[in-house]
């Protein structure tokens, strides 16, 4: 029997092609999602297409999302390019991967950047050509300390971000009528997007409504932005999490 969720009001932030999956899930176990996508995520031109290294050069394919899967896949393979050893940032990257028909992907237990540079594959990486596909922007860390190991490190950007036109209306009904219990926000710049879409008007609102984050890092972006009810759980642990805090085990950190 699956964990209920019923009665309870999700502000789900998560991009309009990703949200639908926890929408389900939520509705599932009988709760509602607000569906409120808090980024765009487009593809970029297939240039970095043409820039990439041949196959055979390459040792290892790292994804940092699967948006980075989606936009990536299709290309590669009428690109004829085969993947070398694959490395994904966490498991809902690897499904992504595995979806796409790529066997044996490497992924941390915890998805992200930190726990992906501790896997044994990324550590005598010096002279090896690495293949990093990911978003336009974001983090460095992972390229940075790559880098830094004597990788040989191609960045190919498939898909960037952008800050999705809002309905003032639904924005302004959501807040001033506390449509819903929580808001779960699945990254920093998801959650600066936030911010700006609900204005200065809604600050208040925001700052006193509870949040979940994927992972820590957004729950300290969080509490820095002066939101005062927040917890986090790892981004493939979000339903769980949510029931949780349902069931009376959310906490302020």
């Amino acid at each position: 029997m699956k964990a209920s969720l019923k009665g309870l009001r999700v502000l789900n932030t998560r991009p309009k092609d990703r949200a639908r999956a926890l929408t389900d899930a939520i509705v599932a176990r009988g709760g509602v999602s607000v569906e409120f996508p808090a980024l765009s995520i487009l593809p970029t031109p297939l240039e970095w297409l043409d820039t990439l290294p041949p196959a055979h050069e390459v040792q290892i394919a790292l994804f940092t999302s699967a948006n980075a899967v989606l936009w990536a896949m299709d290309a590669l393979k009428r690109h004829n390019w085969p993947l070398p050893e694959v490395i994904a940032i966490g498991s809902a990257t690897r499904h992504a991967l595995l979806d796409a028909g790529v066997k044996n992907v490497i992924c941390p237990d915890i998805p992200d950047s930190e726990h992906v540079l501790e896997l044994p594959e990324l550590q005598a990486i010096s002279g090896q050509r690495i293949v990093l596909f990911r978003g336009e922007g974001g983090r460095r860390l992972l390229a940075d300390t790559l880098k830094a190991r004597g990788a040989h490190l191609h960045e190919a950007a498939v898909y960037r971000r952008e800050l999705p036109q809002a309905d003032n209306g639904e924005t302004a009904k959501i807040w001033q009528e506390c449509a819903v219990d929580i808001i779960l926000c699945t990254s920093t710049e998801a959650l600066h997007n936030l911010f700006t879409l609900f204005g200065k008007e809604a600050l208040s609102w925001l700052c006193a409504t509870p949040w979940l984050t994927a992972g820590e890092r957004v729950a300290h972006e969080a509490r820095a932005r002066g939101v005062q009810n927040v917890f986090s759980a790892p981004a493939d642990a979000l339903l769980q999490a949510l029931v949780n805090y349902h069931q009376g085990m959310g906490h302020a950190e």
